[in-house]
């Protein structure tokens, strides 16, 4: 098979240039055996990469690419913040949404160990580590440039509907809940281009000097 193609079924597999990346049983370094992988909504790919979350035996949840480990419970959630890691929500999974581009760079959505307002997360992975968007920050809901709307926020992210360009354009689907008022709770699609210092022309790239 040329390409990347997954297959679902009892025993989910990505295959990538004739090669077996990842199926039930197989070992990840640092990490464990693979108990599964959901192939209809937790895998992302792109022409030259691919990325999906699972679980392994032990009950412990993992992020793995075509680089190898991402990100697995008590993982860091950036390398330059020791102590921020993903966690096990209550009612849930720690990872909610995967997504890769052509540059062979992550987003990844889930969960953290901070607070039950701020813990739901997008982080940016790969050459640029940032945070996307976290629980608790304000939403412009009219897209005038001004925090002068009802405060809205995220609280959790869908898992079947994030994409990274390589422009570094992210779009998802989130559950939303007003600040200070966690009910009712709306849906929304949102689109946060991730800043890249340097790039005035948003190419991608740091410009040229």
């Amino acid at each position: 098979i040329d390409g990347i193609s997954v297959l679902g079924g009892p025993d989910p597999v990505v295959v990538m240039d004739g090669d077996v990346k990842i199926r039930r049983g197989m070992v990840i370094p640092g990490g464990g055996t693979v108990n599964t992988f959901w192939t209809g909504r937790s895998v992302s790919v792109s022409n030259t990469s691919f990325v999906c979350f699972g679980k392994f035996v032990d009950n412990d949840h993992f992020v793995y690419g075509s680089d190898g480990l991402l990100a697995q419970t008590g993982s860091q959630i950036l390398p330059h913040l020791p102590g921020y890691v993903w966690q096990q929500p209550s009612n849930g999974k720690e990872f909610t949404a995967v997504a890769v581009n052509n540059r062979g760079e992550y987003a990844i959505a889930g969960f953290g160990n901070s607070s039950t307002d701020t813990d739901c997360v997008i982080v940016m992975r790969g050459p640029k580590n940032v945070i996307a968007f976290q629980e608790g920050q304000y939403v412009d809901m009219d897209s005038d440039g001004y925090l002068n709307d009802q405060a809205w926020t995220i609280s959790q992210i869908y898992g079947d509907s994030m994409v990274l360009d390589d422009n570094l354009n992210l779009t998802f689907s989130a559950q939303i809940t007003a600040i200070g008022n966690p009910s009712p709770t709306k849906s929304g699609l949102f689109s946060v281009r991730l800043p890249i210092p340097g790039d005035a022309d948003r190419s991608g790239e740091v410009d040229a000097v």
